[in-house]
């Protein structure tokens, strides 16, 4: 009886031991075979786009927030899975502008650029998928806004110097203006016939348009060259007269 008793709890033994060797060769093997081959792009409010092959069921196709936080101005995106994979790959394209301040992930394969966004290209094999990246965009936002500002400001003062200098050169272009208020007029009949001829006439056609007698024309033209408003030139058997400009 004693004899049967111990060959029926040996059998349990055994049994126990081969139920509890299938199970844990059932976990071992099914956290082994966790993969992925995927690309995480974070947009500038933080969400998560995950693309690509996995079998995981946090890193399945979409857009979620679940994996990124704020504390200030600084993001932290935190993916970090304790099962095993048997290897893994991924792409993490952080926002433009990002500067990163803290980066773990067990084996990082490179750092890339693209215009103004970093792009993270890390892998793993055997190990838990963990991807923790703290970067922030404020600043780089700031500083562009910053320079932007005095790249303005400067080509405002630049303007306002040349204006400034301009009009310091050609005091002409005051008076000319001061005297143009001061025609008569007569001399404005003038002055107007010359801007409507392309700013040049010769005395005898002003003469004709203007319907002026030749001695008032003579001496309103002489008045208008006094006062810069024209020029008077020899021309055959007349005179050009031209505005000044």
């Amino acid at each position: 009886m004693v004899a049967r008793t111990t060959r029926t709890g040996q059998a349990i033994n055994v049994f126990l031991a081969v139920l509890f060797a299938l199970v844990f060769s059932a976990v071992f093997s099914a956290a082994e075979d966790y993969y992925a081959d995927i690309g995480i792009i974070v947009g500038e409010n933080g969400a998560a786009t995950i693309s690509g092959d996995t079998n995981h069921p946090m890193l399945q196709h979409g857009t979620s927030q679940e994996f990124t936080g704020k504390n200030g101005r600084y993001w932290l995106l935190n993916i970090s899975i304790y099962d095993s994979f048997s290897d893994f790959i991924y792409e993490l394209t952080l926002p433009e502008g990002s500067v990163i301040n803290y980066l773990k992930t067990p084996k990082l394969a490179r750092i890339d650029e693209d215009g103004n966004r970093i792009r993270i290209i890390g892998t793993g094999k055997d190990q838990p998928f963990v991807l923790i990246v703290q970067y922030q965009i404020e600043a780089v936002k700031r500083t562009e806004y910053v320079v932007y500002t005095v790249i303005a400001a400067v080509i405002v003062m630049t303007l306002l110097v040349i204006i400034y200098l301009n009009q310091k050169k050609n005091p002409k272009n005051k008076t000319y203006k001061k005297n143009l208020g001061s025609l008569t007029t007569r001399q404005r009949q003038i002055f107007d016939f010359l801007q409507r001829n392309k700013g040049s006439m010769t005395q005898a056609e002003l003469e004709k348009n203007t319907g002026l007698p030749k001695s008032s024309l003579s001496r309103n033209i002489e008045s208008m060259r006094r006062k810069g408003m024209i020029s008077k030139q020899r021309k055959g058997m007349s005179n050009m007269i031209t505005l000044e400009k």
